[in-house]
This record gives C-alpha cells, structure tokens and sequence, in this order.
C-alpha cells in the first residue's frame, strides 16, 4: 500500500464512491481510508519538530527587544548560550505557573 493508492482512493470519495467500494477498487483497507478522513490524521511537515513552542518563543522575542531597548541588545551567541536561555525560559515558565 502506498501514498498514492491513498490518495486514489481519497479522490474515488470526492468523486462520489464509497468507503467500501473505493477501498475495494484501489486495494487500500477501508480503516485506513477512514482514518484519513477523518480530523486526527495530520502530515507531518519537513523537518523536526520545533523545540520552542509559539508562545515561547513569542515571549523570547520580546524579551529581546526589551534588552534591546534598555540598552543591553542580545546577540546569537547569546542567545546560544543554553543557561542564559535556559535562565531566561524558566523564569517565562514559573510566571505562568504562578
């Protein structure tokens, strides 16, 4: 079973086949067919996952600019430095936990 038996599959349902018939005809099991449709399949991107989530690193940013501002601009190697980082992405997480 590949990619694209799937997606032929997936096409024969837009194009008004059912689940069981279009399992039938590409030779794809109607589980996995149904699975596709539904909400909880996502594919997965290029790359690895991102190590940072949105808001962290929303909240990361910002706190660069307001070093920037008061007169103390980060650069990459600082920003490198895992226990500045670190530090830093710590205290982010204990203010919202408290």
């Amino acid at each position: 079973m590949k990619e694209e038996d799937i997606c032929k599959a997936l096409d024969a349902i837009n194009n008004g086949f059912s689940k069981k018939k279009a399992s039938r005809v590409v030779n794809v099991p109607r589980s996995t067919i149904q699975f596709r449709l539904s909400h909880k399949f996502k594919k997965p991107g290029p790359g690895p996952p991102p190590i940072l989530s949105a808001e962290a690193e929303e909240t990361l940013a910002k706190w660069i600019l307001e070093c920037h501002k008061k007169g103390f601009p980060r650069e990459k190697k600082d920003l490198l430095d895992e226990k500045l980082t670190y530090k830093y992405l710590s205290r982010i997480i204990w203010t919202i936990l408290v």
